[in-house]
C-alpha cells in the first residue's frame, strides 16, 4: 500500500511541476518510443527468463530556462517459452517487469552537430511476474534508474538514438529477496516540438 501511495505522490509531483512550468514560460517536449533488450542481474531467480524484449514510452518536458528537463517514461518487458513439466504436459511459462520511471535529464548539443548526448537519473517503481509451472510470484517496489545515451536529429522534429539504463528495486518472491530491474539497451525514435 506504502508503494502505491508512494508512486500516486510521484505522479502527482511531476504534474505540478510540469503545469507550473507551462504557466510560467515555453517548454519544449519530446515524445519517444523504445525498443531493445532487459537483462534481469538477479539471473539465478529469473532463469530462463533473464533476458527479456522490452518496448517502452517516454516524454520529456524542459521549460526554456531550466538546464534539464523532466524525464518519464513506462517501459515493459517479457520473455516466455513452452516447458515440458514433469507429466510430460507443456505448459507456457514466463517472466515479465513493468517499470515506471521519473527523473531529471541533461542533454546538450555535440559540438554544434545534431547529435544530442544525455544521462538521466531517478525514481523507478518496479512490478515484476514469474510464472512457472501454475506458480506465480509477483511483487512491486519503488528503486532508481540510471541512463545514458545519445540521438541524431534527421529533421526539426525527428531524432534517432541509442539509449542505456540500468534500474534497481529489491522485492520479495516467496520469502526471497529479487531484484526487478536489470541493464536495459536498445534504440529510440522520438519527435519533439
Amino acid at each position: 500500500m506504502m508503494e502505491i501511495t508512494m508512486s500516486r505522490n510521484i505522479a502527482l509531483l511531476a504534474t505540478l511541476l510540469v503545469a507550473s512550468s507551462f504557466n510560467a514560460q515555453a517548454v519544449t517536449t519530446r515524445v519517444g518510443g523504445f525498443v531493445g533488450v532487459k537483462n534481469m542481474e538477479d539471473d539465478s531467480v529469473w532463469k530462463p527468463f533473464e533476458e527479456q524484449l522490452e518496448l517502452g514510452a517516454t516524454v520529456d518536458f524542459q521549460p526554456d530556462n531550466w538546464p534539464v528537463s523532466i524525464a518519464t517514461g513506462v517501459y515493459w518487458s517479457a520473455d516466455a517459452r513452452d516447458e515440458q513439466d514433469s507429466d510430460l504436459s507443456y505448459e507456457e511459462n514466463n517472466g515479465t517487469t513493468t517499470e515506471m520511471l521519473l527523473g531529471l535529464k541533461r542533454s546538450w548539443t555535440f559540438y554544434g552537430t545534431s547529435l544530442r548526448p544525455y544521462y538521466v537519473a531517478g525514481l523507478a517503481y518496479i512490478s515484476g511476474e514469474r510464472v512457472e509451472f501454475g506458480n506465480k510470484q509477483k511483487d512491486s517496489k519503488l528503486g532508481y534508474w540510471l541512463g545514458t545515451g545519445v540521438y541524431w536529429s534527421f529533421t526539426r522534429h525527428f531524432d534517432i538514438g541509442i539509449d542505456a539504463r540500468y534500474s534497481r528495486a529489491e522485492a520479495d518472491f516467496s520469502g526471497m529477496e529479487v531484484d526487478l530491474g536489470g541493464t536495459h539497451f536498445g534504440l529510440t525514435l522520438g519527435y519533439s516540438w
